[in-house]
């Protein structure tokens, strides 16, 4: 496991393009100055590429980010954008956004160097070996809501969940915990490890060119986590 300090060094020379005294420079040629972007209609995977699931609506195109401070912001080892982000306006071939990547190439097979869900950052959650149940405190989802989940820093997802996947919301005994179902209202996940992470709400971004719709990602809602 990395150290902390170390990870946000890691995190700052990616995003930032900050030098790590005495181990790591920026690109001595060429260096990038931004990142790009992409929108997805599934989870492009940790094996796949920009152009893996990436969205194709009419007037789509990946979006160019400082790669500096005035780009993304980096407290720890957590990474988010720091100004609000707009994608092209859709005007046609309607599409529903469930993931955004950050990558290095404006177009092609870009590198991911990170994903995450189109929703909301819930907070921390852990799961245990034999039993259904998720506990997130105040969670603040309901039955059908969608929800993700993705490994932090010194923890493991717990066997039987996968990283990125949209699980739905199948039961909420109270308001700190939840049961899934990989669709809505499906068998109930059980899992055969202890683990936790980070949960992130669903709420896909649905594009439309009637009436055209532009998605917009709110400053800060992206969180990559650099473990």
């Amino acid at each position: 496991m990395l150290g902390s300090t170390f990870a946000n060094d890691i995190a700052k020379l990616i995003f930032n393009g900050v030098a790590i005294p005495n181990i790591a420079d920026d690109a001595a040629t060429s260096p990038l100055t931004s990142l790009y972007l992409s929108a997805h209609t599934d989870n492009p995977g940790i094996g796949g590429d920009q152009t893996t699931n990436e969205a194709g609506y009419t007037g789509y195109a990946r979006v160019a980010v400082a790669r500096s401070g005035a780009g993304f912001t980096v407290t720890g080892n957590d990474v988010v954008n720091a100004a609000e982000i707009l994608f092209g306006a859709c005007t046609g071939a309607d599409e529903v956004i469930t993931h955004i990547a950050v990558g290095t190439a404006s177009s092609g097979t870009g590198k991911v160097l990170g994903v995450c869900p189109a929703g909301a950052i819930l907070g921390a959650f852990v799961a245990e070996a034999d039993d259904e149940t998720v506990t997130c405190k105040n969670h603040g989802l309901s039955v059908s809501d969608r929800v993700s989940f993705y490994a932090q820093e010194g923890q493991s997802l717990p066997a039987g969940m996968t990283e990125g996947q949209v699980y739905f919301v199948k039961t909420v005994p109270d308001v700190d915990s939840m049961t899934l179902a990989t669709t809505d209202g499906g068998a109930t996940v059980a899992f055969t490890s202890d683990g936790g992470g980070r949960a992130y709400s669903g709420s896909p971004l649905n594009v439309t060119s009637s009436p055209s719709i532009q998605p917009r990602i709110a400053a800060g809602a992206l969180s990559f986590s650099f473990n």
